[in-house]
C-alpha cells in the first residue's frame, strides 16, 4: 500500500532502489534525491525526511541527495 504512514509513502522509492541494486550490484554507487521539508505548507517534515533516508539506506542507496521546497505563493 502507498499513502498514509511514512513508510507506505516512502514504499515506491524503496521498490525501485531495491530493484536498482538488484541490476548493477554490490558494487556499483547508487544514490537518489529526496525531500528534506516542505517550509511555508504543511508537508513533510525534517523528521519524515530523516526516516525516508534510513529506509533508502537499508533499500541500498549508497548516497542520498537532500534538497528542500517552499511554496512562493
Amino acid at each position: 500500500m502507498y499513502g498514509g504512514p511514512i513508510e507506505n509513502r516512502a514504499r515506491f522509492l524503496v521498490e525501485i532502489l531495491e530493484a536498482v541494486r538488484l541490476r548493477v550490484g554490490p558494487d556499483y554507487p547508487v544514490w537518489c534525491r529526496i525531500n528534506g521539508e516542505e517550509f511555508l505548507i504543511e508537508g513533510q517534515t525534517l523528521d519524515d525526511a530523516c526516516r525516508v533516508a534510513e529506509l533508502a539506506e537499508q533499500a541500498g542507496a549508497d548516497a542520498i541527495h537532500v534538497s528542500a521546497y517552499a511554496d512562493p505563493a
